[in-house]
C-alpha cells in the first residue's frame, strides 16, 4: 500500500521507487560541498551590495505567542525605529560644590562679584562650607550683594555648624564689633576660642589680642604671649609684629629694673627776695639778694 495514502496529513515530498518519502536533511546531505576554489569563484562572480544595499544586522526578538506586542513584532522584523536614538543628548552631570567654588573665586581673583554671586551662592546652597563661608564675605564687604551683617551673620552661623574654622573666627569679629548683633566681647572669645583649637591662625591672634586688653577674659599677658606665639607659629604677620613689641617692652621693663637711675640735682625752689640797699634814701638803688655783687652795683 502507498505511504502516502496511509498518512494524508504529511506535506508534498519527492517519493522514491519504495513510496517512502525522503527527509530534506537527507536529501541535502547526499549533495557533494562545494571546494573552496569553487566558493571563491562564486564570491568573485557575486557583484559587491551598495551601502544602500547593504542590509543592517538587528538581534531578532523571538515572538511570544499569539499575544506579541507590536514592539515585539516590530523588532522581530528589523524595524529599527522603534529604538531610542543615538543622537539625543546625553544629559551631563551637575557640577559639585567644589566646582562651582572654584568657578566663583575666578570670578573673585578677576574683581567680577557679580559673576562671582552666582556659583557660590549654588555652591552654599547646596551645604559647601567653604562656599557657606565665602558668600558671608561677600555679604560683609557689600560686593556683588547689598552689604548686609545680618545675612553675613546667618551665612557665618550656617558654615560653623559644618565646622568652618574661618567662618568661627569670623564669627567673632562680628561680636568684638558688634557688627550685625550686640556686641558682645565674652562671645567674641568664645568663637576665637573654637577657631584656635581648630588650627585658625587669625583666631590665635585675636584672642591673644583680647587677653592682652582683657576684654572678654582676664588679663593676662602670659596667655597673650602663648597665643601671639601660636599665631606666629601658624603664618600670622599681625602676630609676628605683636610679639616684637611685647619682647621690646620686656627688655626695656628689665633694664629699668636693673638699672639704678641717675642721681637728680637738687635745686632750691626759694624765689629771690627784694631788700633795700643801705642807701635807702636812693629810690633808684634797690638791692636783690641772689643777685652778683657787681651786678647790684649797677642799679
Amino acid at each position: 500500500m502507498p505511504y502516502r495514502k496511509t498518512c494524508p496529513n504529511l506535506p508534498e515530498a519527492p517519493v522514491e521507487s519504495g513510496g517512502y518519502p525522503v527527509p530534506p536533511a537527507a536529501s541535502d546531505a547526499a549533495q557533494p560541498a562545494p571546494s573552496p576554489a569553487e566558493v571563491d569563484r562564486i564570491a568573485a562572480e557575486q557583484p559587491a551590495p551598495s551601502p544602500a544595499e547593504t542590509p543592517v544586522e538587528t538581534t531578532p526578538v523571538p515572538e511570544r505567542g499569539p499575544g506579541a506586542t507590536p514592539r515585539a513584532a516590530a523588532l522581530g522584523k528589523g524595524a529599527l525605529a522603534w529604538l531610542p536614538s543615538t543622537s539625543s543628548p546625553i544629559p551631563t552631570p551637575s557640577p559639585s560644590g567644589a566646582e562651582l567654588l572654584a568657578e566663583g573665586r575666578h570670578y573673585l581673583d578677576a574683581k567680577d562679584y557679580a559673576q562671582a554671586l552666582p556659583p557660590i551662592q549654588k555652591a552654599a546652597d547646596a551645604g559647601d562650607a567653604d562656599a557657606t563661608n565665602y558668600l558671608a564675605w561677600l555679604y560683609w564687604n557689600g560686593w556683588g550683594v547689598t552689604q548686609d551683617y545680618r545675612q553675613t551673620r546667618q551665612w557665618y552661623q550656617k558654615a560653623t555648624a559644618v565646622g568652618n574654622a574661618a567662618a568661627m573666627s569670623n564669627l567673632g569679629l562680628l561680636y568684638q564689633h558688634g557688627l550685625g548683633v550686640t556686641q558682645d566681647y565674652a562671645q567674641a572669645a568664645q568663637w576665637y576660642q573654637k577657631a584656635a583649637d581648630a588650627g585658625n591662625a587669625q583666631a590665635m591672634n585675636n584672642l591673644g589680642f583680647l587677653y592682652e586688653k582683657g576684654w572678654g577674659v582676664t588679663q593676662d599677658y602670659r596667655q597673650t604671649r602663648q597665643w601671639y606665639q601660636k599665631a606666629a607659629a601658624a603664618g600670622n604677620p599681625i602676630a609676628v609684629d605683636k610679639l616684637a613689641v611685647l619682647d621690646r617692652g620686656a627688655q626695656d621693663s628689665k633694664r629699668l629694673k636693673t638699672t639704678p637711675p641717675p642721681p637728680r640735682k637738687v635745686q632750691s625752689n626759694r624765689s629771690p627776695t627784694r631788700a633795700r640797699s643801705s642807701n635807702a634814701g636812693d629810690p633808684g638803688k634797690t638791692e636783690w639778694s641772689g643777685i652778683p655783687k657787681w651786678l647790684n652795683d649797677r642799679l
